[in-house]
């Protein structure tokens, strides 16, 4: 891809004085007086405008190092990047200024020959970032060079020197005139890579990547979430300018839960927050859980919870024993009971149940229920998805106001 010169004018509102602060930036007007500031002799642009009282200056000259490169420097000196760090510290407003640029390619195969050809394909990657910029001007050299009446040959007044369409860069460019809005701070994060199988007592590292994909860099606080228990995640550095990266790293003990899990890493800036997740595998088999004295054959409540209920030899709907559970008129009756099982995995709720109003359900790392009001044993069935911890409540609930319900056979599979 050829870069030819390019040019910016700058209004003194968006400069800093040596001695001073930063001022609002001002928007150019219609007719504009801008001497060149020559950058390659160390001084301030923003000093040399308040001592000259000239308003507006011309940067000069952006340019690339050799023949060939596509990165362009101030006068081409590979010791002044176009960056922060050359005039940072005098140009203060970074969208103002993308806005008054004026980009011209040299369409086609330059001056230097075939070595710098600008392709039809470099006019859509130019195109893009001009308008990711908010750049004010895109232009070509010349409008009659767009056409491809002598491919493979140099640089000429009348024809571009590749393959093309009559009027191809001129059709492409077109749409980029009309519209004044320029395009807000943004962002992209990715993990790279994007997952991780490890044996419990493992670890493992990513590379968090962000990019600007919009007006320019910002800082970004970077955070993980989702790690279960035996997990711990953390991203290192906690904050990067856009186009930077971090690590991140994930370890396990030998107590972490074999199953899927899914962390979140979180990018969040002034502008916006955008997140990619990471996805953790821990070997292993996961624990088969369940729910203990789901038959009540034990004849006990433990290790269920309940305030007023109680184990009855009748109604049962198998063995000898079921639960009953007693609502009053101004209160829910219900018993529950923790249980760990494999996260992230579906399983069903099942339990037979009779009176009215019913419910049988799970909450806590997964939220699930069905009810029914019958006066025979009927079976429910509640499907589920546990989280990432595995952990869940199982309860048997019954509505105020309502006659005592029975359960039995309460099952989880």
């Amino acid at each position: 891809m050829s870069v030819l010169l390019a040019l910016t004018a700058i209004s003194t509102g968006s400069l800093v004085a040596a001695a001073g602060t930063a001022q609002a930036a001002t928007p150019l007007p219609a007719h504009v007086f801008a001497p060149y500031f020559e950058a390659w002799t160390g001084e301030s642009p923003a000093a040399l405008a308040q001592q000259s009282g000239a308003k507006h200056l011309t940067m000069a000259f952006i340019q690339a190092a050799t023949k060939g490169s596509c990165t362009v420097y101030w006068n081409g000196d590979t010791g002044m990047p176009i960056a922060n760090s050359t005039f940072g510290a005098d140009i203060a407003t970074q969208a103002q200024l993308w806005g008054m640029v004026g980009i011209t390619e040299m369409i086609g195969v330059d001056d230097f020959g075939p070595a710098e050809t600008f392709t039809t394909a470099d006019a859509a990657t130019v195109y893009n970032w001009a308008v990711s910029k908010g750049i004010n001007e895109l232009s070509f050299w010349a409008l009659q060079r767009d056409n491809g009446s002598c491919p493979g040959s140099g640089a000429s007044d009348s024809c571009s020197g590749i393959a093309q369409d009559t009027w191809f860069f001129s059709h492409a460019f077109e749409p980029f005139t009309g519209g004044t809005t320029v395009p807000g701070n943004d962002f992209s994060l990715a993990a790279n890579p994007s997952s991780a199988a490890l044996d419990p007592g493992g670890s493992a590292t990513a590379t968090v990547g962000t990019a600007v994909t919009s007006g320019s860099a910002q800082q970004v606080t970077l955070a993980v979430t989702g790690a279960p228990a035996g997990v711990t995640a953390s991203v290192s550095p906690g904050s990067v300018t856009a186009g930077g990266s971090a690590t991140l790293s994930v370890s396990t003990t030998s107590a972490a839960v074999p199953g899927v899990y899914a962390l979140t890493v979180t990018g969040t800036a002034a502008s916006a927050s955008h997140s990619a997740t990471f996805t953790l595998t821990v070997k292993g088999t996961p624990p088969a859980g369940g729910v203990v004295n789901g038959g009540f054959e034990s004849g006990a409540l433990s290790p269920w919870s309940a305030a007023g209920d109680a184990i009855v030899a009748t109604p049962a709907h198998s063995g000898t024993h079921a639960l009953q559970v007693v609502p009053t008129s101004s209160a829910t009756g219900e018993a529950a009971q923790n249980v760990t099982l494999a996260p992230n995995h579906a399983y069903t709720l099942k339990a037979w149940v009779q009176g009215s109003y019913a419910y049988v359900g799970v909450r806590g790392g997964a939220n699930a229920s069905t009810w029914t009001s019958s006066s025979g044993w009927t079976q429910l069935s509640v499907p589920f998805t546990t989280g990432a911890s595995g952990a869940v409540t199982v309860y048997v609930h019954g509505w105020y106001g309502q006659s005592a319900l029975y359960a039995d056979d309460v099952t989880i599979g």
